[in-house]
């Protein structure tokens, strides 16, 4: 029976094995190269990158896939899973088996897609070698060339259309660096530990700053932006705490506008221990709302009530505003260019639209207006001319 982190030399009953090279995975925003190998490597090949932010991508039919990779303790430690648009998971390939590289390593599997043609991504995003040897999918799906879906939505209003382009995940941390638990732009960290002057370490920017909470359990911590925020992902490191044992096993992330009633966004019941020392794990939410508050609330470390929970580091990135289009002419160009790709919410409110004109025109000379004014009943503070 196949197991994570251990190697996979062959493909389990039911599912089929697609090599690196295989043309139907694309390699993109970086450098990639093929690393050769020998016998170890499914196929004696591997494709590799060190470069930060590099992608896989291709499309997959079916309701499972498997990554089958090289390992080592010093490669990548966060390679992002995205399927159809939406951050699912990451891996690490930083690790060794038996003392040496792991060959044909089972580095991550999802079972549960729903079924259908996915859009699949991995984003490496460290700078350090990520080695991708081969996927594994169900024997009855297909690999596919990467695709995006292109459905498109225009809502029409007498001669004019209109889109709404969808916010997308800016991923940087939207939390400034902290030295004390308010920050020179507003944020303010609080908590409910019985030592609260020492939150703030878990938003310095330096992961080697292990927090190990007083509280045993039910102990949190929220920060408080100067102005709401859309926040769609959460990342958690843990460094430097005497055991992994003080990691988080069982934990909510949530938002509020007041800091009293509180929303719960994302909610995690491990019952194994998922987490590696000083690799950064990534938690994607659906969220639509901004929120001015937002908090991690800990149950339990991994060992339990016997053990107070550490964490080192906590990130949070939001998604940009949505954007109106109004469109002059309805086309195929002008769908597939400007059209929503999902669903509009016709209760949103904008301020501003970007006004797209597909058609050509020949500007005019244009027109003089004159007006006199009678300086001597009037006084003129200032004149505006556009």
């Amino acid at each position: 029976m196949a197991v994570l982190k251990q190697p996979l030399s062959n493909p389990e009953s039911g599912w089929n094995r697609y090599d690196d090279n295989d043309s139907r995975i694309s390699y993109v925003n970086g450098t990639w190269s093929n690393a050769g190998g020998g016998t170890q490597d499914y196929n004696t090949t591997t494709t590799t990158t060190s470069t930060v932010n590099a992608e896989v991508r291709f499309n997959i039919t079916g309701n499972k896939l498997r990554i089958i990779c090289q390992t080592w303790t010093n490669f990548s430690n966060n390679v992002e899973v995205w399927v159809d648009g939406k951050l699912i998971d990451s891996f690490t390939t930083a690790f060794a088996i038996n003392s040496t590289n792991g060959y044909r390593v089972l580095v991550f599997e999802k079972l549960d897609l729903s079924e259908g043609e996915h859009f699949v991504k991995l984003i490496s995003k460290q700078a350090f070698t990520f080695r991708l040897d081969a996927l594994d999918i169900d024997s009855n799906a297909t690999l596919k060339p990467y695709k995006e879906p292109s459905n498109k939505i225009l809502l029409s209003s007498g001669d004019k259309y209109r889109s709404v382009k969808k916010g997308v995940l800016v991923d940087s941390n939207v939390i400034p660096v902290h030295s004390s638990n308010t920050s020179q732009n507003g944020g303010l960290v609080n908590t409910n530990n019985t030592v609260p002057s020492t939150a703030y370490t878990l938003f310095d920017g330096n992961s080697s700053n292990n927090l190990t909470f007083s509280l045993m359990t039910n102990v949190w911590v929220s920060y408080e932006f100067p102005s709401p925020k859309t926040i769609t992902k959460y990342t958690l490191i843990v460094t430097g705490a005497s055991s992994i044992n003080r990691a988080p096993r069982v934990w909510k992330f949530e938002g509020s506008n007041d800091g009293t009633i509180w929303i719960e966004l994302d909610y995690q019941n491990e019952s194994s221990n998922n987490w590696t020392m000083g690799v950064k794990r990534s938690f994607a939410i659906t969220n639509t709302i901004k929120f001015k508050f937002y908090r991690v609330f800990i149950f339990l470390s991994n060992n339990g009530s016997s053990t107070a929970p550490s964490l080192s580091e906590i990130e949070m990135m939001e998604m940009s505003s949505n954007e109106l289009y109004e469109l002059d002419t309805l086309n195929e160009n002008t769908a597939l260019n400007y059209g929503s790709d999902t669903s509009i919410n016709l209760t949103e409110i904008f301020t501003k639209a970007k006004v797209i004109k597909s058609t050509n025109s020949t500007v005019g000379s244009g027109k003089t207006f004159e007006h006199t004014v009678d300086m001597s009943k009037r006084r003129v503070d200032k004149i505006t001319l556009g």
